[in-house]
């Protein structure tokens, strides 16, 4: 396959097109908002510092620029307001028809928190009683793993394709998939 071989003679070279300059050049307002919102609840005094900055700033910090004050892709999927895309689906079973149907384009950032906010809302709780009489909430997808695929999914996905990442959820499963080929010399075992 052409694709492949271009792809592997890429990574061989060192060939980064997240360090690139950005087409456009626009950050979107939200996901800036978003960003200094993270900034401020981190545990370390350094990053809340960072909340603060003006955008030029912010944006150096963040290391989404290059030396000529540029926005790079990276910066562009992190910052911007239509790079990253994804397709949600939400079915009451995982052969049903969709009760949900969502398309998101924007910030990776926005639309990081939009796709938590829809596995949130129809997370589902089991109450569990312990021997000793303790009360759990047991999720049916537990958030932190949510997170950690999700993230996986929009930061590692391949930006040079059109396609979105996309989510297929039920109460008993959860699918995400990125598009784009797995780095040379890895396999999926």
């Amino acid at each position: 396959d052409t694709t492949a071989q271009v792809r592997l003679q890429e990574e061989r070279a060192g060939y980064d097109w997240s360090a690139r300059p950005s087409e456009s050049q626009d950050l979107d307002p939200e996901a800036l908002a978003i960003a200094r919102r993270r900034l401020n609840t981190s545990v370390r005094p350094e990053r809340r510092a960072l909340a603060g900055l003006s955008d030029p700033d912010l944006v150096r910090a963040l290391g989404v620029v290059d030396g000529s004050d540029r926005l790079v892709r990276a910066g562009a999927v992190l910052l911007g307001s239509s790079d990253c895309s994804v397709t949600y689906t939400y079915r009451e079973t995982p052969a049903g028809e969709p009760q949900v149907i969502e398309r998101l384009q924007g910030s990776l950032l926005g639309v990081y928190d939009k796709v938590m906010d829809l596995i949130r809302v129809r997370r589902r709780l089991t109450p569990v009683t312990l021997p000793d009489g303790q009360q759990l909430q047991v999720e049916d997808f537990p958030e932190l793993a949510v997170r950690e695929a999700l993230t996986n999914a929009l930061i590692h996905r391949d930006y040079t394709l059109s396609d979105p990442v996309t989510i297929e959820h039920s109460p008993s499963v959860l699918a995400i998939t990125s598009p784009g080929p797995l780095v040379a010399g890895v396999r999926l075992d």
